[in-house]
């Protein structure tokens, strides 16, 4: 389709899944769609660490 995409991470579910947000913006829309996700990093926890499995 041409449209900018992109990933932000948004944390984990209980069983330790990682979650993310992809948001897609119009045609050219390029530094609005990285501006919007600095923006909504910012309220979203990190990736975080994975779980370690103990033996």
């Amino acid at each position: 389709m041409g449209l900018p995409s992109l990933v932000v991470p948004a944390g984990r579910t209980a069983d330790g899944l990682p979650l993310a947000v992809q948001l897609i913006g119009p045609y050219l829309a390029d530094r609005t769609l990285v501006a919007m996700a600095q923006q909504l990093a910012g309220h979203l926890p990190g990736p975080g660490r994975p779980p370690t499995r103990r033996a």
